[in-house]
């Protein structure tokens, strides 16, 4: 056992940070959202989770790659890494509060609920410094895996948790912010986010093998084309999941799409560990290539241990545990919950497929074929939630993922075979 630890250390501890950062950040998340629901009446929370929902998709399009880019990348650039973080973050933070302001001009015409969210200029402009910020912090995070420092974004991390869950019974101190909670909610979500990020610079900084920050353009310029393909599959990987609560706010009554967030919160929490193990193994398999079919083994047999671990526990605590938000939480999504546990298995063999393309760069092909994938997969849960209800929709997502899965396996279960099996 202590051999085995020996020889996979640098993957187990990089993953155990990752995998504790998500443990904080969702438990006092959960415990976020709960004060929220206790305090809020549902359709205000409902709204605040789509708002911040949006703020993750459109953040996530706006890293442009950088992050998993910088994954790649940081190992080949020693001399220089200090310019290409700080490029980076620059980069991914302008390409991101850009598109919050785009989205904040034009989410009225999509919805009238996502109208709600920007009722003034300054919710606007609030929105879309939180999505710049949060864009930056994602890829500030992954520079830290990439430098196998990631200690550091579990720090930031467990400040922003616990920053966000103190602040928030704030807002009732307030006439003001009570009148408009949905978007005192996404607006305290950014000022954490940027205390959260200036509590950790230090560490950061000590952790760059050199001192010299200025953005080189020039860096960006050379690697444009591998940072797009990144950028797609980024999207491919994250983008379905983050779309959904604004999906479903789109379709159902706000009430209905609280209890979902609390739903897919629970839920992404459940992916932490195929999709923290992945990230790592994408970090360690760039530098050893040779031992990576024995790393793929152990990342991926963890994953379906897991998953199936999931599934059991969600058949049993799903209603008991929707029921700390109260009644109606159980009642719109306890089933949901059971079935959507049951996506954390075909998500393993996705999530283990782009990091396999991300690391032999075959990332345009799977780029394309995730972005099919994810095209499929919110084209089912909208048709779904459209004709049904959310358990129609949950199933209905549930089959497009297995029938992805089923596609992507091949790829995945010839990496587990040595080299010249």
């Amino acid at each position: 056992m202590v051999t085995w630890y020996r020889q996979n250390r640098d993957l187990l501890d990089n993953t155990v940070s990752l995998i504790a950062s998500a443990a904080v950040t969702s438990g006092l998340g959960f415990a976020f959202w709960w004060i929220a629901a206790r305090l809020f009446v549902p359709e205000a929370v409902g709204l605040a989770s789509a708002a911040v929902s949006a703020m993750l998709l459109l953040s996530t399009m706006g890293v442009v790659g950088l992050d998993a880019l910088l994954i790649s990348e940081i190992p080949k650039v020693r001399t220089s890494v200090g310019r290409l973080v700080a490029t980076a973050v620059s980069t991914a933070f302008v390409a991101s509060l850009s598109l919050g302001l785009l989205f904040a001009g034009v989410a009225p015409a999509l919805s009238p609920n996502l109208g709600l969210f920007f009722s003034s200029t300054w919710a606007q402009v609030a929105f879309a410094i939180g999505v710049g910020l949060t864009g930056a912090t994602f890829v500030v995070d992954r520079a830290t895996v990439g430098l196998l420092r990631g200690g550091i974004q579990f720090r930031r991390n467990v400040w922003f948790s616990v920053l966000k869950l103190v602040l928030l019974p704030l807002l009732l101190t307030s006439g003001w912010l009570m009148t408009r909670v949905e978007q005192s909610m996404y607006e305290l979500w950014a000022a954490t986010t940027l205390v959260s990020l200036l509590l950790v610079m230090p560490d950061l900084l000590r952790a760059l093998p050199m001192s010299d920050l200025r953005p080189d353009w020039s860096l960006l310029a050379r690697l444009r084309a591998d940072a797009f393909r990144h950028h797609v599959l980024n999207v491919a990987q994250h983008g379905p999941g983050l779309a959904m609560p604004v999906l479903v706010v789109s379709i159902f009554p706000a009430s209905v799409s609280a209890a979902f967030y609390v739903t897919w919160m629970l839920i992404t929490f459940a992916l932490v560990v195929p999709v923290h193990l992945t990230t790592v193994l994408h970090a360690v398999g760039v530098r050893d290539l040779v031992r990576l079919a024995e790393k793929v083994r152990m990342t991926l047999g963890l994953s379906v241990v897991a998953a199936l671990g999931i599934a059991l526990v969600a058949t049993v605590i799903a209603e008991s545990v929707l029921s700390l938000f109260g009644p109606t939480y159980a009642e719109s999504a306890s089933a949901a919950l059971r079935i959507l546990a049951l996506t954390v298995l075909p998500l393993s063999v996705k999530v283990h497929y782009f990091a396999l393309a991300r690391i032999h760069g075959f990332t345009a092909r799977a780029a394309a074929i995730g972005a099919v994938a994810g095209v499929v997969e919110l084209g089912a849960a909208g048709l779904g939630g459209w004709f049904g209800t959310l358990e129609t929709m949950s199933w209905c997502l549930l089959a497009a993922l297995g029938l992805n899965a089923i596609a992507l396996a091949p790829t995945v279960l010839r990496s587990t075979r040595p080299p010249g099996n």
